[in-house]
């Protein structure tokens, strides 16, 4: 299924492969992709345990997660959608299908980042008002930027320390939210 997936997708995306759910929770970790593609049925980790985990993980919380799954009864798709995947595929699945897919997932995503880097303007001080897990997160990173504008020395180290992250994670997190990378 990986293979098909990648002879589908491989000219038009950077495609990143695990073979279980755990290595597959690992590479998402540590490269934060766009979009996670997961099929139900994996060894070590499932599917649904791994997008379980991914959505509450601080760092990959944001990322869109499309569950594969041969089985086709109604409680299967439920019981992934309680999960947090985003979207749901029944094997055999047309390629066209998925690709519209990740497109139009990539585009919401793009409307976020949109959103999310408007209360970064400094001349907009309201809070976020929403309480979902990304926006929270920028408010902290928003407010402890605030409570830090007098010290001369607070660097990304101190921000990253402050908001729990590693310098790399904390930029990964911010260039996934914001779509602004450097």
């Amino acid at each position: 299924m990986r293979t098909y997936i990648k002879d589908q997708l491989g000219d038009n995306y950077l495609m990143l492969e695990a073979t279980n759910g755990r290595e597959g929770l690992e590479v998402a970790t540590m490269q934060v992709p766009d979009i996670i593609i997961t099929d139900i049925m994996m060894p070590e980790l499932d599917g649904l345990s791994l997008c379980k985990l991914i959505k509450k993980h601080p760092l990959l919380s944001h990322i869109p997660v499309i569950m594969l799954t041969s089985k086709t009864e109604e409680a299967d798709k439920i019981q992934g959608l309680e999960a947090g995947a985003d979207d749901f595929l029944t094997k055999p699945f047309l390629a066209t299908e998925l690709v519209l897919k990740i497109k139009n997932w990539l585009t919401t995503r793009i409307r976020l980042q949109e959103k999310y880097l408007s209360p970064l303007n400094p001349f907009s001080p309201d809070a976020l008002q929403e309480e979902n897990i990304d926006a929270k997160f920028i408010q902290n990173v928003r407010d402890t930027i605030q409570q830090n504008l007098d010290d001369e020395g607070f660097s990304v180290v101190e921000l990253s320390q402050k908001v729990g992250f590693s310098r790399s994670q904390l930029h990964r997190k911010l260039s996934a939210l914001t779509g602004k990378r450097s």
